[in-house]
């Protein structure tokens, strides 16, 4: 059953709105921009990504070129950095809400 998304994506645009939210959406990622920064790394990439692709690390893999061991420590790292636990439904959520302000650039 395929469904029209519009609805969806209205909620989602209204409760992404304001400059409140950018501020917030922008500091949750911003540990791990520095680290990318100062690294030359993707995890901002990488977890986006891998929520594209609804978590599957296998797939996430595939398509970033990297060995399943790879994506899952550069997974570890971001949790490490963030102090948070990517099986969170929270934590993913605002993450997942967070990575679609970033400009809605596609991973």
């Amino acid at each position: 059953m395929s469904r029209d998304k519009q609805p969806f994506r209205a909620l989602l645009d209204t409760a992404t709105a304001g400059d409140e939210w950018r501020s917030q959406a922008a500091a949750l990622l911003e540990p791990l921009r520095e680290y990318d920064s100062a690294h030359s790394g993707d995890l901002v990439q990488t977890l986006a990504v891998y929520f594209q692709l609804g978590g599957n690390a296998s797939r996430t893999a595939e398509r970033l070129f990297l060995h399943r061991n790879g994506l899952l420590y550069r997974l570890s790292r971001i949790e490490e950095i963030l102090g948070a636990p990517l099986d969170d439904a929270e934590v993913r959520m605002a993450l997942e809400l967070a990575l679609r302000e970033r400009g809605g650039k596609k991973p």
